[in-house]
């Protein structure tokens, strides 16, 4: 738990937008003489949707809208979730809500994805997607930027709200030019108001925008209802999640179109566990929203999900990925 908690802290010291001239050397520094390549052999079975920046750049939201747009497009598509903090290391295909043993993300994407679309966890990858790649028109793969080689096609995620600058100074863990030259690149949140300043490199590669939208809520038992429903609500936010203040942004938009009223909020760490007495009395008055994500890992918790998908710009230039390998 400890050094979990360490790595949560650097997550959240890495996004800040202004870091210390000492961090802002370093960053310099390391993103002159190492640019974070990785081998790039080609003709692998997958489609590896990564970035290059730590957590919270939005590749799970993207793999599942790339899925949803598979099945529209008539494929047969599977998804290879990281898993992480699951118990699982062996390929399991994920069927129930047990976050324990497959990891809170892959559990939403099961959740969240269209009931055609198969999503498993384990290792190694490459084998696992050579095998759902004999059966399955398309493997997408939510993978980290180290495990990204082997894929015959990458998508890089740039969160445009993000400082672009290389650690210690910020997110990025490798160079632009450690992309491909193949790499589709897709700059998510580009309606952020930090999105003011997106990378040169990105602008210039960019083939695929995309923007967060709210589209429904989960009730406690599963329900879904229009947003509407919080018309008159006392709403108070909580989440663990790497990008919290997005997640604020959005939900706080969301209350002030429904003539709701946002009392306030409280973030966990990335993937931690919590429940109402965590939080303030003053909350439990009212309703309590948090990510589809924390519903993934909190089950039925008392607590309501915002649920979201992605307004996409320049969308087909991802239909190429149903044709055949």
């Amino acid at each position: 738990m400890r050094s979990r908690a360490l790595g949560v802290w650097i997550q959240r010291l890495l996004w800040e937008r202004e870091p210390s001239a000492a961090r802002a050397w370093a960053g310099r520094l390391v993103d002159g003489w190492w640019t974070g390549a990785v081998p790039n052999p080609q003709g692998g079975p997958g489609v590896a949707v990564t970035g290059l920046q730590w957590g919270g750049a939005g590749r799970t939201p993207v793999t599942r809208w790339l899925a949803q747009r598979g099945v529209e497009r008539g494929a047969q598509v599977a998804i290879i979730g990281h898993g992480y903090l699951g118990e699982a290391r062996s390929p399991e295909r994920v069927d129930r809500a047990d976050v324990a043993r497959f990891g809170d993300e892959a559990v939403e994407l099961w959740q969240t994805c269209p009931a055609e679309v198969e999503v498993w966890v384990g290792r190694p990858r490459t084998s696992l997607a050579e095998s759902l790649a004999r059966r399955c028109g398309v493997v997408l793969l939510d993978v980290a930027w180290a495990a990204s080689a082997g894929a015959r096609k990458r998508i890089v995620v740039v969160d445009a709200s993000a400082p672009d600058a290389a650690w210690p100074a910020g997110p990025r863990r490798a160079s632009s030019r450690a992309l491909w030259q193949d790499d589709l690149v897709w700059l998510h949140r580009a309606d952020s108001p930090h999105a003011t300043r997106p990378p040169r490199w990105a602008v210039e590669r960019c083939s695929v925008r995309s923007r967060v939208v709210a589209t429904q809520l989960i009730d406690p038992d599963g329900a879904r209802w229009p947003l509407s429903a919080l018309q008159g609500a006392q709403v108070f936010g909580a989440c663990g999640i790497a990008r919290p203040s997005e997640f604020w942004r959005l939900a706080r938009g969301v209350c002030e179109l429904q003539g709701a009223t946002w009392t306030g909020q409280r973030a966990f760490p990335d993937h931690a566990g919590f429940t109402r007495s965590d939080l303030p009395a003053a909350a439990l008055r009212g309703l309590v929203l948090v990510t589809t994500k924390d519903r993934a890992r909190l089950g039925q918790s008392g607590f309501w999900a915002l649920e979201t998908d992605l307004e996409v710009s320049c969308a087909e230039a991802v239909d190429d990925l149903w044709e055949p390998a």
